[in-house]
């Protein structure tokens, strides 16, 4: 019992590493439901402390930005803040918070065409391109509904000449506390390599509007 209220103390008052290294030794500790619903307060948590940090400008100044031309003329749909990332076995969180990458989806203006984009305004380089073949279901299994979205995206980046198609799956959780959380995972068709982000906005979202 004791070893269980340490474990709790440590993930509600740690740093963002911390909670993730600890996540792992929590698992025999506690039943799976109640798992489940811990690492469910700790995302609300972590996106709530990540956003406070990282949301400083908002989206209309950052549409001013030079490196973002390339985009063309386009409405924002979502902007999803990175909290941990993941390639393959490697935790690349540390990098990813470092650059202030966030996700945003967008709507071209004059096509109607939905797209996406990984943009770091430290760097001030994106990985974008259009989405397609968007199909949307809801797993009632959760405590709270998750919306999940698979689809394709061809990208490339600014950075360098690497351009490709990821198979995209999106689920995404309306907290119901002022704000939702999501889980991205990217798998690259060529390389078959598995990119994880795990996100959070202080919009809330019951479904993402894009088709």
């Amino acid at each position: 019992k004791n070893k269980r209220i340490y474990v709790l103390i440590c993930l509600l008052t740690s740093s963002t590493t911390r909670y993730l290294f600890l996540l792992s030794f929590c698992k025999p500790l506690f039943p799976a439901r109640l798992m489940k619903k811990i690492v469910f307060l700790l995302m609300l948590l972590l996106s709530v402390a990540s956003i406070s940090a990282q949301e400083t400008v908002p989206i209309a100044q950052f549409e001013s930005e030079k490196y973002l031309d390339v985009l063309g003329s386009y409405q924002p749909v979502a902007r999803f803040s990175v909290i941990y990332a993941r390639r393959g076995d490697h935790n690349i969180s540390q990098e990813v918070l470092d650059a202030g990458v966030y996700t945003l989806f967008y709507k071209l203006k004059d096509s109607g065409q939905y797209g996406m984009a990984n943009i770091s305004p430290t760097q001030q380089s994106l990985t974008y391109g259009l989405i397609y073949s968007v199909q949307q279901s809801t797993d009632q299994q959760d405590p709270i509904p998750t919306q999940i979205y698979t689809f394709e995206w061809d990208y490339q980046n600014t950075f360098d000449a690497a351009k490709g198609t990821y198979l995209v799956q999106f689920e995404m959780n309306n907290t119901g506390q002022g704000g939702t959380i999501a889980e991205l995972r990217m798998t690259d068709t060529d390389a078959d390599e598995v990119t994880v982000y795990k996100e959070a906005t202080k919009d809330n979202f019951s479904v993402l509007p894009i088709k």
